[in-house]
């Protein structure tokens, strides 16, 4: 089936061009700009899996592209990156490519020049990128929101260079304290908030900016089921919509597993449907294979159907990436965490490294 058909994004988060299918989120997208309206700082927080990204991106974005923040208009540019292991860099890059695509701009170097230029500056001076902006005539005094997703990446940086991290973090608090028409959005797991009282300003801003991405409840859930395959003509049955909001009830890292579950079952049965598919519950036991399973809740449902997918993907390589593959993930996993969810980042070249890869 065709890209665009595909009412799912399976795990990944939500891009910003995908607000049509992203259902179920509507009153946490209005809380998140009604916060926006107190503070030129926001930070998107929560436990791994319950979306942030996606509320960040394709809610908090389209809203305001809407004209839903009072006062703001509906004309804005989307500074979008993340920290990474060159937070300043990043940010100087996303910027120039931002001032470039602005058709307003009348900024004629390169973006590599222009981003390198930003980077002098703002690691000179971290709290002069207002100024910047306005000397550059860049924006033409439209509204702006500098989007850094995966904060958290950023205080793992600042265990190798904390002035870097010190940097960066003053560039973001200081000019959204300008309250300018500049604004901060960040999004971080929840656990890493312990590390923002280490940085000046940071945990102010946070407190002032604070949205905790609440759970969804079973309403929101079943639109997030349903309301995406009936924009693309399909269907979800009602018994197998009920069987997921029961897998899924209280677990929020259950969202990118129903997503990626809806999303196999959409391509799959869709690749032999005449038309867009009704996707049922017998759907699910026959692509994953599940046997006698019977009509109880199995809490762990979600979870062995990505792992009978990886198994199937997994067993279709050959032996050779096999190996690649089984050295890689043991990299990325840490098995002295107590934290299911702890996932050590590693550099490509050192997972090239450690795979044999060349």
């Amino acid at each position: 089936m065709r890209h665009i058909e595909r009412p799912f994004p399976g795990l990944r988060a939500f891009a910003k061009n995908e607000s049509a299918i992203f259902f179920g989120r509507d009153e946490q997208t209005a809380t998140m700009i009604d916060r926006m309206s107190r503070s030129h700082f926001l930070c998107i927080t929560g436990p791994s899996g319950c979306g942030k990204s996606s509320l960040g991106r394709t809610g908090l974005m389209n809203g305001l592209e809407a004209g839903f923040l009072a006062g703001a208009g509906s004309d804005w540019v989307f500074v979008d990156h993340r920290p990474e292991d060159q937070p300043m860099r990043n940010l100087c890059e996303a910027l120039a490519l931002a001032i470039r695509d602005d058709e307003q701009s009348d900024i004629t170097i390169s973006p590599t020049e222009l981003a390198d230029s930003l980077e002098e500056t703002l690691r000179a001076s971290p709290r002069r990128l207002p100024e910047m902006i306005d000397h550059l005539g860049a924006f033409k005094n439209r509204e702006v929101l500098l989007f850094v997703d995966q904060f958290e990446e950023l205080f793992r940086f600042a265990q190798r260079d904390r002035n870097e991290a010190s940097a960066f973090i003053e560039t973001l608090t200081t000019t959204a304290a300008r309250e300018s028409n500049i604004r901060v959005a960040i999004t971080t797991r929840i656990e890493s908030l312990e590390h923002s009282s280490y940085f000046d300003g940071l945990s102010q801003a946070i407190a002032k900016g604070l949205f905790l991405t609440p759970s969804m409840d079973r309403f929101q859930l079943q639109q997030a089921i349903e309301g995406p395959a009936e924009l693309r003509s399909g269907k979800i049955d009602p018994d197998f919509s009920l069987w997921l909001l029961n897998q899924m009830d209280g677990q929020a890292d259950q969202l990118p597993l129903m997503q990626h579950t809806l999303r196999v079952l959409w391509e799959r049965k869709g690749a032999v449907s005449d038309g867009p598919p009704t996707l049922t519950r017998e759907d699910f036991d026959t692509y994953f294979q599940r046997r006698g399973t019977g009509d109880g809740v199995r809490r762990d449902a979600l979870e062995e159907a990505l792992t009978a997918h990886l198994n199937e993907v997994y067993g279709a390589m050959s032996e050779d990436d096999q190996v690649l593959s089984r050295r890689m993930f043991c990299a990325l996993a840490d098995p002295l965490s107590t934290r299911r969810d702890n996932r050590p980042p590693q550099y490509v070249r050192s997972l090239a490294e450690i795979s044999g890869c060349k």
